[in-house]
């Protein structure tokens, strides 16, 4: 969950610390945040990786004559140009902060956002990015535990925090529909 919050725009890293500030305090919400932050990353270098399989696999590299024409090094210079493969560590952490630098979108609550819509157009230049949000946001999401639905035994207490954890961004959403929360942050 806290991925797709990360994903979404407008919502970042900010909402996602506030969610667990209310819920947590400062001191664990921090600690949450980090490890959203991580795995975050690791999810990036896991796309990564198999980005950089599918150039490979795809292309003419390592051919057996040891005297490569021109044409050929040519060739895999302009695939590794468009695609500017680079160590995927330092992509992945540079793509995921220059996105979280960005300041958060500013929209209007009231007005339908295509969080998909805006990642296939706008999220082109986040590519590993757009491919995590591309899976991740296509998934939809549940207060309910489909298992839990049809239970007859008592809620758990994950299913409590879960539960929790959604009704406040349910509540944070609605001021938010009754406050512009974006006239601060764009005044700065």
């Amino acid at each position: 969950m806290a991925v797709t919050i990360i994903l979404d725009p407008h919502l970042k890293m900010i909402m996602l610390q506030a969610s667990y500030m209310a819920l947590l305090g400062q001191e664990e919400a921090d600690r949450y945040c980090q490890k959203s932050y991580e795995l975050l990353t690791q999810l990036m270098d896991e796309y990564q990786v198999q980005i950089d399989q599918e150039i490979v696999g795809t292309s003419s590299y390592g051919a057996s004559n040891s005297t490569s024409s021109a044409a050929t090094i040519l060739s895999i210079f302009k695939t590794l140009a468009a695609t500017k493969k680079t160590s995927s560590l330092v992509k992945a952490k540079s793509e995921l902060d220059w996105y979280l630098d960005k300041d958060p979108l500013s929209h209007d609550e009231n007005e339908y956002f295509d969080v998909l819509g805006w990642w296939k157009v706008a999220g082109t230049c986040f590519p590993t990015l757009r491919l995590i949000a591309r899976d991740i946001l296509a998934i939809p999401i549940t207060t309910v535990a489909s298992e839990s639905t049809f239970s007859t035994s008592g809620i758990g207490q994950d299913d409590r925090k879960i539960d929790t954890f959604w009704s406040c961004l349910e509540d944070i959403e609605e001021e938010m529909k009754e406050e512009p929360y974006m006239s601060t942050i764009d005044s700065d």
